[in-house]
Order: C-alpha cells, then structure tokens, then sequence
C-alpha cells in the first residue's frame, strides 16, 4: 500500500514537471519568437537590397530575405530551440518566484538585445554589461523604442500565461512542445561564415569553436607605435583643436549629404583612407590621444586601465603639448564619469575638463547631454578663457550623432532621425569654424575634424558593412593650406604623430607595408589586412578561426574581394595578444 502511494506521489510529482515544462517551453518559445522575427525585420529595414533584390524579380523583400539568409535563420530558430529546451527543463525545479523573475529577467533582456541589434547587427556582449549598466548609458538609451519592446513582450508574456491558466491552453502547451522539441535535433544547416553570426545564433545559447579548421602559420607586419617624445623644435606653435563627431563614419557625409565636411574635404587635407582600430569611444579616444593599441580580444579598456605611473601618460599627445607650454583641455557634452574620463583625462595631460554638468544648465538636454550646437557654444567659451599669449590644446566629443540622437524639434522635420542628426552635426561644426574665423583664431589654429568611431550601416557584403565600421573622416584644417587628398591608409594610432608632422609643416606620411589592424569588439572579430598582398583575414576573437580573402586593392572598396576559405590563425593569434600586453 505504502509502495503504490509513493508511486502515485511520483506520478504526480513527474506530471507536474512536465506539465511546467510544456508551459515554460511555450512562454518562452513566444517569446523568442517575437525576438527572432522582430531580428529578421531589422536586417529586412536595415538592408535596401539593391541589385541583390534585382537578381529576384518578382520576388518580395522578404523573399530575398529567406533566399540569402534562410540557412541563418534556421539555425538560429534551432538555437532559439534549444535555448527555450533548456530552460524549460530547469527552471521548473526552482520556487514559483524564481519562475516569475526569469521570465522578467529574460523580457528586459530580449528588448536590450533587440536595441543593440538595431543599431550594432550583434547580440550583446556580457563583457560590455558594465558600460551598459551604466546610468549614464542607461538614461540615455532608454528609447520610447526600448519601452514598446519592453510593453510588447510583458503584453505577450500575459496573453500566454493567461491562456494557460485554462485547461486547454495548458494542453495546448504540451502540444506544441511535443511537435516543436524535436526540430532542435534535426541537423544543422551549413553555417556561412558570410553571414551575420547573431542571425545564426541565440544570444544565451554559446557557440562551439571551429576545431575542425587546418591551421595557417601566416602572420602579419604590424607596426609598433613610437610615443611621442616631445614637440619638434622646428615646430610651429599654432594651437590644435581636435574635433571628435560621434559615431561618424567616412560614408555619413555622403548618406546625409554633410555638405560643410565635404567643403571641407575639398577645400583641406583629407585622409581618405583613415580607419581606426576598435570600436567604442574610449577605445577611439585611447588610441587617437595615447598612439597605442586599444584591446582586440577582450572587452576591457586600456583606457580604463590607465593608472599615473603609466609612462604612455607621459607621452600622451596632451602631456607632450602641455609639456611644451600648451594649455590643454577636454570639452564634451556628456558626464565625465561615463567610461571614467573624469579620472582619464587629467592623468594624459587635459589641465582643464569639462563635461555636461558644467554647460549651461538651462539647455536643452539628451541622456547624453546638450546638443552639437551648444556643446560648441562651450568650447568657444573654452577657447575665448585661454591666455591669449599661449598656445592652446583643446579635444571634444559630441553625442548628438548618438542615438537617440539630440536634435532641436524643428530642424529637418520629417527626415530619418538620424540623418537629422548628422546634418545638424554639419552645420554645428560650421558655426564653429565660424566663430573660430570671427575670432581670427583660424589663422594660428591646426583643425582636425575626425570621429572616435563609426556607426553608419552600407549596403554590400557582410565584410564591407565590417570594413565600414573603422573608416572615418580625417580632415586637417591648417592656415594656408592647399586642397590635398591623401589615399596612404593612416589609422589611429597615428594620429599623435600626424598632429606632429602637420605642426612641423608637413603631411603625414606613413608606412604603406604595414597590415593594417581593425578590429570590432562588439561583434567579437578583429580583421588584418596586408597592404602587399591585398589579402584580409576576417577572424573570430575567441579562437582565431578566420574568413581569408584575397584580392583587395582598396580597403575602401571591398567589394571585389575572394572569399577563399576559412583557417585557425595561432601566430596571428599570438602578434594580436602581444599587441595588448
């Protein structure tokens, strides 16, 4: 008697597990399913197809998307499988309240990552959390977008949970479960090492390395920076401002017909073939100011690493001009404390900062702080306090052309916010030269209007969307200057050195045998590409399986270029990992 009671209890105690597992298997099957289709129309209202679209006739978008990117998807709808499997199978074990908070938890989690995909066409990267827990980066990103995801899948998590309150959608449930589970057991689709890897993955769900690749002993000519030691003697005193626009890339002037940059472009030096070696401001910023690599293989920051003993503070291109009797200051629109400049920039030689609680408090304000218009009001006011008898120094870094981008109501009404955004960065920064001139502080001032990184999707293959991340505007503004493009490729790291070269009264020149590094954390994927051979390997930061093509004569038009086949790259591996040490 006692025997069969305590297999009645296990029945019972078996049936409610698998009926738990049936539910949560459905909620959160909803769920990811609402995040894959809200992903997939991302890359069909991100992507204008083109001639790629012309080689369908007939067909719809959406058919061209399923055409080029159907094998993605299916894996990933297997991993999103998979995922809700797991999960289903855990969690009923857990106390009711833990059930709740996972599915909270898993809510906020899928509108954060459909918000990144929006604007970075990757899933998030835990190692970045810490920036994006941030409470500057969250007040400034809490997007009336990111609170319709957060309504969208709260609303839907509701709907399927009361539905299962009722005896039918809980056998509903379970068969749904029961036809949908074996498909994470079908064999994989092929992957493409073309295509977008968070297309072919669930963000939860990890992904296994490519162990089954040939190894290739290639290595590549990478330079090693030359800090700074000190300002020429033949050099002029002319002041230096560095203007850094947010998130611009080479292609924005053009997408949004930029046309006081393009002026300029026209009018000055240009470096047309300027990429920068990582993603993220303080990477940009790192590397642009100190001559250094930033990491390519971890999501840490040198930048945020650097401590007052460090000897490349004393060789900061601000220290190296201090040090020669310039007065130095950082000017941006944003809270000092975000990425740690409050502490960074005085320790790389900026006397003076200034971030968004020192601007005009009656301004109209971002998450990021004030617009481009009036962040340039505060770096005139900046300017017009130096002693007039000393040269100047001064760096700044905009937000407006950050999403959500800070832009006045009423200017271009009616275009992509974006695009708005980028016009009105055109027409602060000729309003700053403007004031520069009226001042006649363009006479006896070196202008370097440039980016800390790019933010601007082209169309093409996944490698020139890749490439189109690093390139960015390079523009030198110098008295009596004469119109000259330059097409040697320069990356940031050079530029102490090329402010240098055009103090002393020259262009930049560098070495056109070095390969050139770009990599991009947030995607996971550092890319080197050989100027000699015009080869490229694209690879995977995590083990260095890598996409090798062939054929590149122009880094800024990849288009042409050979896929050739895919190889563990160990010495690669081991020039990158020696560059970060």
């Amino acid at each position: 008697m006692h025997t069969e009671t305590s297999q009645r209890d296990l029945k019972g105690v078996a049936k409610r597990y698998l009926w738990r597992v049936a539910q949560i298997f459905t909620l959160f099957g909803v769920l990811t399913l609402i995040h894959r289709a809200r992903g997939v129309y991302l890359v069909e209202s991100k992507t204008a197809f083109g001639d790629l679209y012309d080689l369908y006739p007939g067909a719809s978008q959406m058919d061209v998307i399923w055409i080029v990117y159907g094998n993605a998807i299916t894996n990933g709808l297997q991993a999103d499988i998979l995922f809700c499997l797991c999960s289903a199978l855990l969690l009923p074990a857990l106390p009711r309240v833990v059930r709740i908070a996972a599915t909270l938890a898993l809510i906020i989690f899928y509108a954060a990552n459909l918000e990144h995909i929006h604007y970075n066409l990757a899933h998030i990267d835990f190692g970045l959390l810490g920036l994006g827990a941030d409470g500057t980066f969250l007040l400034a990103q809490f997007t009336e977008q990111l609170a319709i995801y957060l309504a969208v899948f709260a609303l839907f998590a509701v709907i399927v949970a009361a539905i299962q309150w009722m005896r039918i959608g809980g056998w509903l449930s379970v068969i749904l479960t029961v036809l949908i589970v074996p498909f994470a057991a079908l064999p994989l689709a092929s992957f493409d090492p073309e295509d977008n890897m968070w297309l072919q993955t669930h963000p939860l769900v990890p992904t296994f390395s490519a162990s089954n690749l040939a190894d290739d002993p290639r290595q590549f000519d990478i330079a090693t920076p030359t800090p700074l030691a000190q300002l020429p003697d033949t050099a002029t005193r002319q002041n230096v401002l560095i203007v850094y626009l947010e998130g611009v890339s080479h292609h924005s002037i053009a997408k949004a017909d930029m046309a006081t940059l393009r002026g300029l472009s026209d009018r000055y030096t240009t470096y047309d073939r300027y990429f920068a070696h990582q993603l993220i401001t303080a990477n940009g910023l790192y590397a642009t100011l100190l001559g250094d690599y930033p990491l390519f293989t971890s999501p840490d920051r040198k930048w945020s690493l650097l401590q007052a003993d460090d000897p490349l503070t004393r060789t900061a291109l601000p220290a190296v001009l201090r040090d020669a009797g310039y007065q130095t200051a950082f000017v941006q629109s944003a809270d000092l404390s975000y990425m740690q400049k409050d502490r960074v920039l005085p320790l790389i030689g900026f006397d003076q900062i200034a971030g968004d609680a020192d601007i005009d408090p009656n301004a109209a304000r971002s998450g990021w702080g004030v617009n481009d218009m009036v962040l340039f009001d505060k770096v005139i006011e900046t300017i017009d306090g130096f002693d007039p008898h000393r040269p100047w120094m001064l760096a700044t870094l905009t937000t407006g052309t950050h999403s959500p981008y800070n832009v006045p109501d009423d200017f271009a009404a009616g275009e992509n916010r974006r695009i708005r955004a980028l016009k009105f960065a055109d027409e602060a920064v000729a309003q700053l030269l403007a004031d520069l001139e009226a001042r006649d502080l363009l006479d006896d001032t070196l202008v370097i209007i440039t980016s800390d990184e790019s933010r601007e999707a082209v169309l093409g293959s996944r490698l020139t969307g890749e490439v189109a991340l690093n390139w960015l505007p390079l523009i030198v503004i110098e008295p009596d200057a004469l119109a000259l493009r330059v097409s040697d490729y320069v990356v940031s790291t050079d530029l102490p050195a090329l402010v240098m070269a055009h103090l002393d009264g020259r262009t930049f020149a560098p070495s056109q045998d070095r390969a050139i590094i770009l990599g991009n954390i947030i995607a996971g994927r550092v890319n080197a590409f050989d100027q000699t051979s015009g080869e490229l390997v694209s690879c995977r930061v995590s083990d260095f399986a890598c996409l090798v093509y062939r054929g590149i004569t122009d880094l800024g038009d990849v288009q042409g270029s050979v896929f050739v086949g895919q190889a563990m790259l160990p010495a690669f591996q081991d020039q990158i990992e020696a560059l970060e040490e």
